[in-house]
């Protein structure tokens, strides 16, 4: 979305897969906050930015610094141009309770429709637990189950609450964007007139 509206050009400043691999290796033996204190060092706005969960971006940003000798918040300054379009974002803020409760009833649906046995049979083909795939949410906490660490009952609600967790840390960080025009209490009652809303935003 930032890319397209905001017209950031992304230049390919290459790779270096030794530095990535050695940190990797430091995340995966003292932790991931290890490496998130590495970038906070070098560049404290991106370690504000990036949770330390995340540690394939958190690497990437150490590399970029590596690359290029700037700051990724700077490199990320200097790929901005000026906007092609003349935008509207509107933002969806929905009461905290509604939101969960649709993110639990989604989880369900989810395993209503096979993510069980897509996760048993990306595990048969040999996918193990450290590829991207496997570390989604869903994949990672029903791989605990089948290899006996938990019971399914607490898988599912390790999945409800690791999703919970996750739109929390999207809505803050759709919050620091302050173009977004939020529309408030938006509750299952009045959710279908949406539209409605948008368009009086849309003839302001």
């Amino acid at each position: 979305m930032d890319s397209v509206l905001e017209n950031i050009v992304f230049e390919d400043f290459g790779a270096d897969p030794e530095f990535r691999d050695e940190m990797q290796m430091l995340a995966e033996k003292e932790g991931v906050e290890v490496v998130h204190r590495l970038l906070a060092e070098k560049d404290p706005v991106a370690a504000e930015k990036i949770h330390p969960n995340n540690v394939r971006r958190v690497i990437r940003a150490l590399e970029v610094c590596r690359l290029t000798g700037k700051t990724f918040t700077q490199v990320n300054l200097e790929s901005r141009r000026e906007p092609m379009y003349n935008s509207l974002i509107l933002g969806i803020d929905s009461e905290r309770e509604v939101l969960y409760e649709r993110i639990n009833r989604r989880v369900d649906k989810m395993l209503e429709d096979g993510l069980l046995r897509e996760v048993e049979q990306l595990r048969e083909m040999g996918i193990g637990r450290d590829t991207t795939a496997m570390q989604a949410i869903g994949y990672k906490e029903l791989l605990d189950f089948l290899e006996d660490k938990v019971d399914f009952e607490t898988a599912v609600e390790n999945i409800k609450m690791e999703s919970r967790r996750y739109a929390k840390r999207q809505l803050t960080w759709f919050r620091r964007n302050e173009k977004i025009c939020w529309v408030k209490n938006v509750t299952g009652a009045d959710f279908e007139n949406i539209f409605d809303v948008c368009d009086r935003f849309l003839m302001s």
